[in-house]
């Protein structure tokens, strides 16, 4: 009986040793094979798409469209000129790719027959922008979008190198019985042109000097003598790259639609803007409350032609509203509210400064409601051949000596 189960116990052992050493021999084998024929799961074969998105009514190029493959994560988005280029796996070539963009009609389109194209051309057709259901995100999205693109052309469409500007000033101040009227005629010389610099960098790149000044009330004060010209060419925002127009402070501006339309051979759009949390860094208002505004923007060529600032701060230096002061002697007045339009001109194929217009409303030291009107009008530029010396600001305004 015994050796009956001696023998049972020695064929159980026979049989599993057989067992692990054919498993191992098998793995070994597999293993063998798949090295042979490097087999990598981790590798998938991708094919990749090259193309433009343009504009079927004149054939230029659409910056960031979107250029999903449907029912996936997989996608792009064309460049500033419209360019794009799509790697996919190739298992997915028999999906839908879709086009789309605001402002323009979607597309779609099967990959497989776009891959047999070496450089993919679609034309998407523009459309009314009055569309009630509208992906604000991605509107959103193209916004920033067009602004970026035209601060980066600045270099582009704007004047770099020195240059002079002819002016015209006036500015009219009423509160209580006060009306007083300041007129002017003066030369902008700025040694850099439409560049980036800091502000500190910036301010020693351009002086002003006035002439021909007429006015229907005698300076005394210092304080009456001043013209905040600085402050006033703060506004113009493509020159110092402040408020909206600058990577630095853009996102923190919530934009918004609100009409496009035909200009010039190029679409016009009209951009509202709101700062989310404004302050002097974003605004140049040392005591902002609330700042908003319109962008005018050529969509094609990048190119801003008009902007409109509307804001409102508790008070303002004399100095202008990007300066702090201590207690109330060197306030200009106090419960501020202004409007800025701000206009650039096409000269010789270069942009510029046109015109500033700034409308504020405030209360005086003496509790008087007070109102102040400033207009910039620049007819033409002059471009200089050398680099000006740039000489003291004509900060008071004061030639004939009273």
């Amino acid at each position: 009986m015994k050796s009956r189960f001696r023998r049972a116990d020695l064929i159980l052992k026979t049989l599993t040793i057989f067992i692990i050493t054919t498993l191992f021999t098998n793995s070994l084998t597999l293993a063998q094979e798949t090295e042979t024929t490097d087999f990598n799961f981790e590798k998938t074969e991708e094919k990749e798409i090259k193309g433009k998105i343009v504009n079927e009514y004149n054939g230029e190029g659409i910056p960031f469209a979107n250029i999903v493959i449907e029912n996936t994560l997989t996608g792009t988005s064309t460049d500033d000129d419209g360019n794009f280029s799509l790697k996919y796996p190739v298992d997915l070539e028999n999906n839908n790719i879709f086009i789309s963009v605001i402002g323009f009609s979607s597309k779609r389109f099967k990959l497989s027959e776009l891959e047999k194209v070496e450089n993919v051309i679609i034309q998407l057709k523009p459309i009314n922008y009055e569309i009630i259901s509208i992906n604000i995100e991605a509107e959103s999205k193209v916004l920033y979008g067009y602004v970026r693109k035209t601060i980066k052309n600045v270099g582009e469409n704007f004047i770099t190198g020195p240059f002079e500007y002819n002016f015209n000033y006036k500015n009219t101040y009423i509160a209580g019985n006060l009306n007083r009227v300041t007129e002017s005629q003066g030369i902008i010389t700025d040694d850099s042109g439409y560049i980036q610099q800091t502000p500190p960098k910036l301010f020693k790149s351009r002086t002003y000097t006035f002439s021909n000044t007429t006015r229907n009330y005698r300076v005394k004060p210092y304080k009456t003598g001043m013209t905040n010209m600085d402050e006033l060419l703060k506004y113009d925002i493509v020159r110092s790259h402040t408020s909206i127009f600058s990577d630095a402070n853009l996102y923190q501006y919530r934009l918004e639609l609100m009409d496009s339309e035909p200009y010039d051979g190029d679409t016009l759009l009209h951009i509202a803007f709101k700062n989310l949390e404004p302050d002097l860094i974003t605004t140049q208002d040392a005591y902002i409350k609330y700042y908003e505004g319109e962008l005018y923007i050529l969509k094609n060529a990048g190119v801003l032609i008009k902007c409109v600032i509307k804001g409102s701060s508790t008070k303002k230096s004399v100095l202008g509203k990007s300066y702090y002061v201590k207690g109330n002697n060197d306030l200009f007045g106090e419960d501020i509210r202004y409007v800025a339009t701000i206009m650039y001109h096409n000269q010789g194929d270069k942009y510029h400064l046109s015109s500033i217009n700034l409308n504020e409303t405030f209360v005086t030291e003496n509790k008087l409601k007070g109102k102040s009107v400033t207009q910039l009008i620049i007819p033409d530029h002059k471009m200089l051949d050398h680099k000006p010396s740039i000489g003291i600001r004509d900060f008071y305004n004061n030639p004939d000596g009273y």
